[in-house]
């Protein structure tokens, strides 16, 4: 049994890993097709994942639409989550770095419990406060500003930057409502958001008229590239959610997703970051690194009691209380006092006191 538990594990991060290199792919699909605009790009993605998706709705025998009672945070996902996709396929295609705009959008982890704390009352703890800066440092070290580098550094395109930090917030808005709509299954939310997408999208293409008939021939090969990374990608998350906990499929699918972007990025771009986009890259991933490690710890501990004192402190330095007491502990005593960790280290005997003559 425990092996078979450990296999569990492994296929979860494994199809967390492939989930990465989907998205990876997406990105520098997305990148290579730079001639075609990104309202049309991204049109076309979401037809394609629409074709996609049927089956799966039909196979899993599910509604193709929510309840009535579900619309409106539906309605939500579907504006702004698509919005972001165009806002994201801009950044990707205009930024100087393909993997600058791709960690500043997938920098959207460390803003949830920030927009958590201030539309659903949620507690904020200093972890997530701490990731919050980390994940802002990140993106300025990114986007250069000239009263921070003056004129020494390349600044990116500020209708880029704007569409980098445009598709982050769409993301972070978008985990807020599926958190909302847990109980709705992810093929019937995934086939409205990339129907209803078709069609917005579509509609503003038209109205922009920005339609555009590829002239290279390698385009076409990209449009059927984009929406089958884009549906593997989804299918793949999704099924290491079945696996693993939440925060190492995290943590798995953004930084591996992070890593291949580089790789390719070198391979096919032949583009290389300075070290400045690095330095960002590498504190919003680190960010990223402490809000999987957190939920992951609230998954594991937060309904049984921790193995040994080394696990009860690191619970209580990211903020998780347990609904059990630890097991070296005695009864009465619990995580929330740091103090009373100190009490479960061996001490020596005392010298017994000898009775006076």
């Amino acid at each position: 049994m425990p092996y078979l538990e450990q296999s569990r594990h492994y296929k979860g991060l494994l199809l967390a890993l492939l989930s990465g290199l989907c998205s990876s792919s997406l990105t520098t699909c997305t990148r290579l097709a730079r001639s075609i605009p990104a309202a049309q790009l991204t049109t076309i993605r979401k037809a394609l994942q629409t074709l996609f998706i049927v089956p799966l709705v039909l196979f899993s025998k599910q509604s193709f639409f929510t309840e009535k009672e579900d619309w409106l945070l539906v309605a939500v996902r579907v504006i702004v989550g698509n919005a972001g996709s165009m806002c994201a396929s801009y950044a990707e295609q205009n930024m100087p770095y393909v993997s600058d705009a791709s960690a500043i959008i997938f920098s959207s982890p460390a803003f949830v419990t920030l927009f958590a704390y201030v539309l659903l009352s949620e507690p904020c703890g200093p972890v997530e406060t701490i990731t919050t800066l980390m994940a802002i440092a990140g993106m300025l070290l990114i986007s250069k500003p000239a009263f921070l580098f003056g004129n020494e550094a390349e600044t990116p395109p500020i209708l880029a930057l704007l569409a980098s930090f445009a598709g982050c917030l769409s993301r972070t808005i978008t985990y807020l409502c599926l958190r909302k709509l847990k109980h709705v299954h992810y093929t019937t939310l995934g086939f409205t958001s990339t129907f209803c997408g078709t069609l917005l999208l579509g509609l503003l293409t038209t109205i922009l008229q920005v339609w555009t008939l590829p002239t290279e021939a390698f385009i076409w090969p990209l449009f059927a590239a984009i929406g089958l990374s884009g549906m593997l990608e989804l299918t793949f998350v999704t099924l290491a959610m079945q696996f693993e906990h939440a925060g190492p499929v995290s943590i798995v699918a953004l930084k591996s997703a992070i890593v291949f972007i580089y790789i390719w990025q070198f391979v096919f771009l032949h583009t290389v970051p300075d070290w400045i986009s690095i330095g960002g890259t590498i504190l919003i991933v680190s960010s990223i690194f402490l809000i999987g490690v957190k939920n992951w710890l609230m998954n594991m501990y937060q309904d049984r009691s921790p193995s040994n004192v080394f696990l009860c402190l690191l619970l209580w330095m990211f903020g998780i209380t347990t609904t059990n007491h630890c097991p070296d502990m005695p009864l009465r005593q619990s995580l929330t006092d740091p103090k009373e960790l100190f009490d479960v280290i061996p001490s020596f005997p005392q010298p017994k006191q000898l009775p006076l003559k």
